[in-house]
């Protein structure tokens, strides 16, 4: 599909930046530890299972999670350094 606008590249980048098996596989070369768990512990009484939406430092399974873990929550959500890198690779486009 031809590009159309700026927008449209740049979803396709971060289309390919998701769906790059070679990040995951070298997630330590980020300095990421974790790449199959989730860095969210549940917030009851809002969310009894790891949510994105409710996740803070208070919440987090291990202080230094947001950057060492690749997932915030099980639906794919991605920590703060997982969404970093993401924007820079974005920014690359």
């Amino acid at each position: 599909a031809a590009r159309t606008t700026v927008c449209d590249a740049r979803h396709e980048g971060q289309q390919e930046f998701a769906g790059q098996p070679g990040f995951l596989a070298n997630a330590s070369a980020f300095g990421f530890t974790n790449t199959t768990g989730v860095a969210c512990a549940p917030f009851p009484p809002f969310a009894t299972t790891p949510s994105a939406q409710f996740c803070s430092a208070a919440n987090l399974v291990a202080p230094n999670a947001a950057s060492t873990y690749v997932f915030a929550d099980y639906t794919g959500h991605s920590t703060t350094k997982t969404n970093a890198i993401l924007a820079d690779f974005v920014k690359g486009l």
